[in-house]
């Protein structure tokens, strides 16, 4: 018995057992290399998601804390087109005939004033490196100081507006006399680049039904309403 086993040792594995141990050891890899993908995958959605977040954050403080020192809705403009349609237009305000700025058409803008006199205008501008919640105002001489991207990757903003008499309203049903008391608004925000597993999304709000492009970049949809009491 003794001297069957020594043998058996000393001849090795044969060549079956030498592809089965192979065969094993490959699906074991394939396993580990498909299970480190799907980690990957999901720390890069886990972070896209936490980005987006931080940044909905930051949109919905500057906006908030704009507002709450503005006394007039001077003007407001209505999207020109349906979602998604970033081409840009330039558009003019009325009320200050020295200010042109360039818009996203599938989005709305607005113009406030405050008790000071000096005009803050919020848009949805699409610069070099993409589009973003622009932000522009009048200094204390009355000079507009330029319009900065202050939250990149905005894809879409729409605002409704509140007022007693006619409750909410979009920007192109608004009236002159209308005093606005609350503005409920909606943003897109989209990831930086384009992530494995992201299916395309879709919203509907306010009697409307978005799309939003198939190009495997994450996308979330944000709201707030923010309560005020603005002059006309």
């Amino acid at each position: 018995m003794v001297g069957d086993l020594s043998r058996s040792s000393a001849q090795g594995w044969s060549l079956m057992e030498l592809l089965v141990s192979g065969l094993l050891a490959s699906l074991l890899l394939l396993a580990a290399a498909q299970l480190l993908s799907a980690l990957l995958q999901s720390h890069a959605r886990q972070t896209a998601w936490l980005d987006l977040e931080r940044r909905a954050h930051l949109l919905i403080q500057a906006v908030e804390e704009d507002w709450s020192r503005q006394a007039h809705l001077v003007e407001v403009g209505a999207a020109r087109a349906a979602y998604p349609r970033q081409q840009q237009r330039a558009e003019s305000i009325q009320s200050s005939p020295a200010l042109s700025f360039m818009q996203q058409q599938d989005s709305d803008w607005l113009l406030w004033r405050d008790a000071q006199q000096q005009l803050s205008l919020w848009h949805l501008d699409h610069k070099s490196y993409g589009a973003g919640l622009a932000h522009n105002r009048t200094n204390a001489t009355g000079q507009w100081i330029g319009s900065q991207t202050l939250i990149p990757d905005v894809e879409l903003w729409r605002v409704r507006l509140w007022s007693e008499a006619a409750g909410w309203q979009r920007p192109d049903q608004l009236t002159e006399q209308d005093q606005i008391l609350a503005v409920h608004y909606a943003f897109v925000l989209v990831s930086a680049q384009p992530l494995p597993g992201v299916q395309s999304a879709s919203w509907s709000l306010w009697g409307e039904t978005w799309h939003a492009p198939q190009d495997g970049r994450l996308r979330q949809l944000y709201q707030g309403v923010y309560s005020h009491a603005w002059a006309r």
